[in-house]
């Protein structure tokens, strides 16, 4: 799996979270509070009582984790390429904040147990079994000739196998590819959605603060809300 996210958000947040639950036991174990700790941040008046007011605030205030958004996908699939510089590329530049994203480079290819090495079969040849391990480089700037060693080591086998696992373990198992699942997820509304606009899929479900990109897809949202109401 390759991961792209903003540098620190999940690291912070886990932080933050781990932090704010320690300081709260401390200082609950020694007050009044008659509260189980899931109920101390429910109300204002609450963790007054039990001392964490400020604790809350802070936890309240924790930016919700990005939307993740997991890519199954195989190098030489015409649709998986024009997915890929279209709709993924424009996410990646408008609203990589509030976007996690994996790359599974596997699609329909098969694998089978080779002597200490893994056999892949893909669907468009030896060529796409090679560019599902070096793909990534081209779109993402990562290091070309440091990804195609790692391609060609027993680590690349091993990584291309680890993408296997999670292609199969897909439930439902995927159709066809491009194959997109959201916070785990994938239904035929949500992948349409996802090819027709991702961007505006990603902006109506992140409840967190929104990057300007967004703020055209909430002008339209208020538009349709009105409409609905008459």
């Amino acid at each position: 799996m390759i991961y792209f996210t903003q540098p620190g958000n999940m690291t912070d947040i886990w932080k933050m979270d781990l932090k704010l639950l320690t300081s709260l036991v401390v200082i609950t174990c020694s007050s009044a509070c008659m509260f189980p700790p899931s109920m101390w941040c429910s109300s204002d008046e609450i963790a007054r009582q039990c001392q964490v007011l400020d604790q809350c605030e802070q936890y309240h205030n924790t930016p919700p984790a990005p939307i993740d958004v997991t890519f199954y996908f195989e190098s030489l699939c015409p649709d998986c390429k024009r997915f890929i510089s279209g709709q993924l590329w424009r996410a990646w530049n408008l609203v990589p904040s509030i976007m996690k994203l994996t790359l599974v480079p596997f699609g329909n290819a098969r694998e089978s147990k080779g002597i200490g090495k893994w056999k892949f079969t893909c669907q468009h040849g030896k060529e796409e079994c090679v560019g599902n391990v070096i793909e990534c480089s081209q779109h993402f700037k990562v290091d070309y000739d440091a990804i195609t060693k790692c391609a060609n080591s027993d680590m690349g086998n091993q990584l291309e196998h680890q993408m296997a696992l999670k292609t199969m373990a897909l439930n439902p198992p995927h159709k066809y590819v491009p194959w997109v699942t959201i916070n785990g997820v994938h239904t035929e509304e949500m992948e349409k959605k996802v090819e027709d606009d991702l961007v505006k899929l990603l902006c109506d479900m992140y409840t967190g603060d929104k990057p300007p990109a967004c703020s055209s897809y909430q002008s339209d949202n208020l538009l349709d809300n009105k409409y609905m109401k008459l």
